[in-house]
């Protein structure tokens, strides 16, 4: 008798490995009886579901093959140390945040009071089928664009000591796209690696959402990038174009960037020329338009981007600092009663320390200093952050 074949879209850890992958795929299985779904959550609660965990290593311990855990918002901490599993190459024993050795779905940023998904959408960060040859990759779905520092296919977040991250550190608060810029109804092509080039083109017919009729009515938009690698130096240059739905100006982002590598000192460096930033209504998901709130009465407005960075390794130690500025055009209101001038500079500094390949200690300082007129923003910041992070 044939076997039912379904086609599944699911988040998965490999056993023994902190490695998450989005996998789909058509594949062929018998019936079999769902997993328990175990909660995790900072305050033991877990808004009423069960079973119930403080931390996602405990939730695993006690999860059997086919278990999903839900894990609720929050900044979960702590390490174990466990034997490495068999075939590992590095030490006898790792250490982890989370150490997986089953087959289950870890599933994260769920509401503790309702079970829901805080984003509004199952996966928000990204989504894609696609099909790889030698000839490179061509992927459909929902993709962090190539300039976004993020994703599986980001091609400019090398450009930032601070690798788009550290909140007010992050090249994403002067560059736009490279605020985690995120793109839904997506098809792109990804090259292979030649002669130290790699690029992609994308498009997709809808920014955000699902598309509505007619045609015109959504925000589509053009994603591009190229970069090179040769030596001590590497480059890359970022273009996205979205179309404005209702027949204003298009919201264009150019983005170059580039390190160079002196032993152990990384030189860092970026420009960006964005213009009719606020034109998008809403703005694309993740970057554009960035934190400023455009008033009432001005015009989309223009403006470039700079930053200088160093990275510089000791051991497990890294040195971090940048300095960004942003010079925008300076505008009147239609009533000719103000100004709207957002100029701003932002400098940074920060230390990692390794504990191993994919977990660190981490700590930094930003301000944010505004240098022009800003109209409804709260600006000048200043931001602590320390704190352990692991990358998946």
């Amino acid at each position: 008798m044939d076997r039912p074949r379904t086609f599944s879209l699911v988040f998965s850890f490999v056993p023994g490995l902190m490695r998450a992958a989005a996998l789909l795929a058509v594949v062929t299985h018998p019936t079999h009886a769902q997993g328990t779904t175990r909660y995790v959550a900072l305050d033991g609660i877990c808004g009423g579901f069960a079973p119930c965990y403080t931390t996602i290593q405990t939730a695993v311990d006690a999860a059997v093959d086919g278990d999903a855990i839900h894990v609720a918002a929050g900044t979960y901490t702590g390490v174990d140390t466990r034997p490495a599993p068999p075939g590992y190459a590095g030490p006898a024993s790792v250490v982890q945040v989370v150490y997986v050795d089953k087959t289950v779905t870890i599933e994260g940023g769920y509401s503790p009071d309702t079970g829901q998904q805080g984003q509004g959408r199952l996966f928000g960060r990204q989504a894609w089928a696609g099909i790889s040859t030698g000839m490179g990759s061509v992927v459909l779905g929902r993709l962090a664009t190539f300039s976004s520092g993020t994703g599986s296919f980001d091609m400019f977040g090398r450009t930032d000591p601070f690798l788009t991250g550290f909140g007010l550190a992050s090249l994403g608060n002067t560059f736009y796209s490279a605020n985690a810029l995120r793109v839904d109804n997506a098809i792109a092509y990804v090259s292979p690696k030649w002669a130290g080039f790699q690029g992609g083109i994308g498009y997709t017919t809808r920014i955000d959402g699902q598309e509505v009729a007619p045609q015109d009515a959504n925000a589509s938009a053009f994603i591009s990038a190229v970069n090179w690698e040769a030596g001590p130096v590497w480059v890359s240059v970022t273009y996205d174009q979205v179309d404005n739905p209702i027949g204003g100006s298009d919201q264009k982002h150019l983005q170059v960037g580039a390190t160079f590598d002196l032993g152990p000192v990384r030189l860092h460096g970026g420009f960006a020329d964005q213009s009719n930033i606020g034109a998008i209504a809403g703005g694309p998901t993740g970057g554009s338009g960035s934190f400023l709130v455009l008033p009432a009465g001005f015009r989309p407005f223009d403006t470039q981007a700079y930053m200088l960075g160093v990275t510089w390794k000791l051991g497990a130690f890294a040195l971090l600092g940048s300095y960004q500025m942003q010079d925008a055009d300076s505008q009147t209101n239609t009533a000719g009663t103000a100004t709207f001038d957002p100029d701003f500079n932002i400098w940074s500094l920060g230390a990692t320390y390794n504990l191993s390949r994919r977990t660190n200690l981490y700590a930094s300082y930003a301000s944010r200093n505004a240098d022009g007129t800003f109209i409804d923003n709260t600006f000048n910041a200043k931001q602590l952050a320390v704190g352990m992070r692991h990358l998946f």
